[in-house]
């Protein structure tokens, strides 16, 4: 069965924008993006699942921090 991502919870604060995905096999994916930098870091996950969550992550960065230019 292919892992799919369930749904997502974001929280944006000043600096960081927060949040995590629950995943199809119960797992759960927090991370946390650095509005600054648009560096991130994500806990919680197995590396087999890093090919779903890592390109969400990056769609999360390009709307937040470069659709507003």
């Amino acid at each position: 069965m292919i892992t799919t991502i369930k749904s997502t919870k974001l929280r944006e604060t000043k600096n960081f924008i927060k949040g995590f995905f629950k995943l199809s096999d119960k797992t759960k994916t927090s991370f946390e993006i650095d509005k600054r930098s648009g560096n991130w870091y994500q806990w919680g996950n197995t590396t087999d699942n890093l090919c779903i969550s890592v390109p969400k992550i990056e769609k999360i960065i390009y709307e937040f921090m470069y659709n507003d230019v």
